[in-house]
């Protein structure tokens, strides 16, 4: 009984950490949007375009993961 437990544990479940991991991405777009934005004097344009960015890469590179091209969180069966 308890090897199915920690089995059950072990095994790596895709939706897990969903969220956590675009912030990572949402980060190094911030960072981006900030220092384009400082550099032409134009922050309030580029801070939401670099999260914009980061979130679509963080986004791209989990459906890359994952292999699911449609990443809705839908689950057939």
């Amino acid at each position: 009984m308890m090897e199915d437990v920690q089995g059950k544990d072990n095994e790596r479940n895709p939706r897990e950490g969903s969220h956590s991991s675009y912030g990572g991405y949402i980060g190094l777009g911030l960072a981006l949007g900030l220092a384009i934005g400082s550099g032409t004097e134009n922050l309030g344009l580029w801070l939401p375009l670099g999260l914009l960015f980061g979130w679509m890469l963080g986004r791209w590179k989990k459906r890359k993961r994952t292999g699911n091209p449609d990443d809705s969180g839908v689950q057939d069966g």
